[in-house]
């Protein structure tokens, strides 16, 4: 049979609509009639819709033209999850998986990685998101890292590795100015010009200021100068030396000599009355003879002025601790030497007792036989003075403040 043309779009729509009745079925009565033909024409256009490409220019230029039959079927499944904001997304989501919710990952948002992705374009990071360090060189290059901050905000001048100083100065130049000037030109009241804080409690061993120069400096240098003018107040030299042109105040009113003792530090208390001893060349004990010209001073109660043998940086170092025990470094001297501090010039708390009479201020005092204590001597030999009584005591035995005049 000869084929026929294409059918119009009326006659397709015909054709569609006739298809939906049962009377048309291929295996039906009319078969061999002229619908018959109705049927070919059906038979031929669905082997033309079946090969059909689309050439409509505005169709395929449109974003529907790459729409497959898989993607209306994942639409179709995500229509099923609810409301969305485009095809295919989520509007909103609540994550319930445990496991997740507690992980660090959970608290990370869209802000989060684009912050990161950003900063992983600047290069090589300490941690993620923050450089290692940033520095500053100086206005004509040179040094370089002039200035540098580090990731936890540790500055270094003049150095790149500042360490576990908040603020390190390196100065590598010979000669020249000042390594740090502070200054302030105002004329105005102010309440301090450098302050020097720890608002938490200070440990054992820990300084506040700490001023250091490496061995065989100069002797004559300068720890610190004091200036007012041109007229030099106050200094220290590299061996320790202090010069002042004030009075010095230690919050004691006597001077101390440290002694070691023969019969051991724990052997005596403070306010004892302190004698040489014969058998032990350079060391004391305490006094229990009557009027003995061997007596050296008082067990000081608080030195105002400490002299001694010793450097102090002997015992500096252990002055920390001692079995757990914060101890100071007269404490120390007494653990590791058996020093202790004797009064032999000033006012210190002495001992007394009033076997020899009652004691009253200005009477002339030297040793007694009760152990450690001093009694009144109206007439006393030359070498057997410790002082004068600065208070009184009219019996029996006491603690009274004595000026140390030993004669």
């Amino acid at each position: 049979m000869k084929k026929k043309a294409i059918p119009t779009v009326l006659s397709v729509i015909l054709v569609i609509a006739l298809m939906a009745t049962p009377v048309f079925a291929k295996d039906n009565q009319f078969e061999g009639k002229p619908f018959q033909e109705i049927w070919e024409a059906i038979a031929e256009l669905q082997e033309w819709v079946g090969n059909f490409l689309e050439t409509d220019p505005v169709f395929v230029a449109s974003p529907a033209a790459g729409i497959s039959s898989g993607d209306i079927s994942d639409w179709d499944t995500a229509y099923g999850w609810g409301d969305h904001s485009a095809a295919g997304y989520l509007t909103s989501y609540t994550e319930t998986d445990p496991v997740f919710v507690a992980s660090p990952a959970a608290g990370i948002s869209s802000g989060d990685i684009s912050n990161w992705d950003t900063a992983y374009g600047w290069g090589n990071h300490a941690t993620a998101g923050y450089g290692d360090g940033h520095s500053l060189d100086a206005v004509d290059g040179n040094p370089a890292n002039a200035v540098y901050v580090d990731y936890e905000g540790d500055v270094g001048i003049g150095t790149t590795s500042p360490g576990s100083f908040q603020l390190k100065i390196v100065d590598s130049a010979s000669g020249g100015a000042h390594t740090l000037d502070v200054r302030n030109s105002t004329s105005s009241d102010f309440y301090r010009f450098v302050n020097f804080e720890r608002t938490g409690t200070v440990p054992p061993a820990n300084d506040l200021l700490q001023i250091k120069a490496p061995s065989g400096s100069s002797n004559t240098f300068q720890f610190i100068e004091a200036q007012r003018g041109n007229d030099v107040e106050f200094k220290v030299e590299g061996n320790g030396n202090v010069f002042a042109d004030g009075a010095f105040s230690g919050g004691g009113a006597d001077f101390a000599e440290m002694f070691h003792v023969s019969t051991g530090p724990s052997s005596v208390e403070p306010g004892d009355v302190m004698a040489i001893d014969p058998s032990s060349p350079g060391s004391v004990v305490r006094a229990t003879q009557s009027r003995s010209t061997l007596v050296v001073g008082i067990y000081s109660t608080k030195p105002g002025i400490i002299g001694s043998e010793r450097e102090w940086d002997e015992t500096a170092g252990d002055s920390d601790e001692a079995d757990g025990i914060q101890m100071s470094p007269l404490e120390i001297r007494a653990m590791m030497y058996g020093e202790i501090p004797v009064a032999v010039v000033g006012i210190a708390p002495c001992k007394v007792s009033a076997e020899n009479g009652s004691i009253s201020p200005g009477d002339l005092l030297v040793t007694s036989s009760t152990p450690g204590h001093a009694m009144r001597d109206d007439d006393p030999k030359v070498g057997t003075i410790l002082g004068k009584a600065l208070e009184s005591l009219s019996s029996g035995t006491g603690v009274i403040k004595v000026l140390v005049t030993l004669d």
